[in-house]
């Protein structure tokens, strides 16, 4: 682009156009409507400075508006160019759109501290855990001596209720942290999705649950126990959003990534099985959105929840080589999408065997 020193157009380039959305017969000889109030005293600065000393702008980076009133992050460089005569002229300025940068330094930011989270998160489990464990061993010698008439006997039973409480949140936290026990092999998805669907429904009747299964749905190599707690807390997330009932639609399919593209945490190429979970919920608006899967955020009542469910479900689906994104707007519902890495191995038949019964000796009742 270039201007004149009182800052109206005089050229831009048909890269700007393209950008911005004006064309240079909209703009010529006038201000681009794109600054944002918040940059202006920051960029008039900036230009005074190029004009009246002379001294070149580089790299300053900012947002514009475009034409649409879209904000785009941009890379600044301006200098002052001067007529035949060596008098101040005008000013050349070069824009680079870097929204893509930008982007990609979020995300990189937000896996980093993900992950810095998770590392704190499994310490603080682990010892939590180590505590708890001696606790409950003393509380479980102390029932051994008691009768239920005992005057401390409820109290120390609900003590050991409280620890198992206490154990079931350690737990998620070790599923944040990806450093829970887990029992991997060859499952089908659809039939865990079915199963904990199933299971679901029979608690929430206010709630329909919809179905889309691919009958040709590659295998997953899993955890059967903790895809069905990241199935579960999916659900009744979903239903927190859905307080007047309303529908849950469960989606699975077979996809290829070509090329992980741009996307720091995103999946490698490869085979995924895709799962998709939508609600026509309450939504979560685009503040909340970026916290949704950090340890101990949660946006319902006290004492309505923990913070720890999405997060546990994001800590799972990352020990599982897989990948999670959210989309979501106000009053329109929330889906989530789950990429786990697919396999060609046939799922594990569970084998299901009649009691053995054991023969005994000696006179029956009826004998004598």
């Amino acid at each position: 682009m270039i201007y004149d020193l009182s800052g109206k157009v005089q050229y831009i380039s048909p890269v700007f156009t393209e950008l911005f959305g004006w064309t240079e017969a909209e703009v010529a000889g006038k201000t681009i409507p794109y600054l944002p109030a918040v940059e202006e005293e920051a960029t008039m600065s900036l230009i005074q400075d190029v004009i009246e000393n002379g001294v070149p702008c580089q790299g300053y980076e900012t947002r514009r508006y475009t034409k649409d009133q879209r904000l785009v992050d941009v890379s600044i460089s301006a200098s002052r160019y001067d007529d035949h005569e060596g008098n101040p002229a005008g000013m050349l300025v070069i824009l680079r759109d870097i929204s893509q940068r930008k982007k990609l330094e979020a995300q990189l930011q937000h896996a980093e501290r993900m992950e810095a989270i998770g590392t704190l998160a499994g310490g603080v489990a682990h010892d939590f855990n180590n505590l708890m464990l001696g606790i409950q061993g003393n509380l479980s010698l102390m029932l051994s001596d008691m009768d239920e008439n005992h005057v401390n006997f409820k109290r120390v039973k609900s003590m050991e209720n409280l620890i198992q409480s206490g154990a079931q949140l350690t737990g998620h936290l070790l599923g944040y942290a990806r450093k829970g026990r887990y029992q991997v092999c060859p499952v089908n998805l659809n039939k865990i999705a079915l199963e904990t669907s199933e299971t679901f429904g029979r608690t929430r009747k206010d709630i329909t649950v919809h179905l889309d299964l691919d009958s040709r749905l590659q295998s997953i190599e899993a955890d059967k126990a903790q895809i069905e707690q990241v199935l579960m807390n999916l659900f009744i997330n979903a239903a927190d959003a859905m307080q007047n009932g309303g529908d849950l639609h469960l989606k699975t399919a077979s996809v290829i990534h070509q090329d992980p593209g741009q996307n720091v945490h995103g999946p490698n190429s490869g085979s995924y099985v895709h799962l998709q979970v939508r609600d026509n919920g309450i939504g979560i608006d685009e503040k909340n959105l970026e916290r949704i899967f950090d340890p101990f955020f949660t946006t319902k009542a006290m004492g309505r929840g923990t913070g720890l469910g999405l997060a546990s479900v994001y800590g799972i689906v990352k020990a599982h080589a897989g990948f999670i994104d959210v989309e979501s707007k106000i009053d329109q519902g929330t889906t989530f999408n789950l990429y786990l890495p697919g396999t060609d191995k046939e799922p594990r038949r569970q084998e299901t065997s009649e009691p053995e019964v054991i023969a005994g000796q000696g006179e029956s009742d009826a004998g004598r």
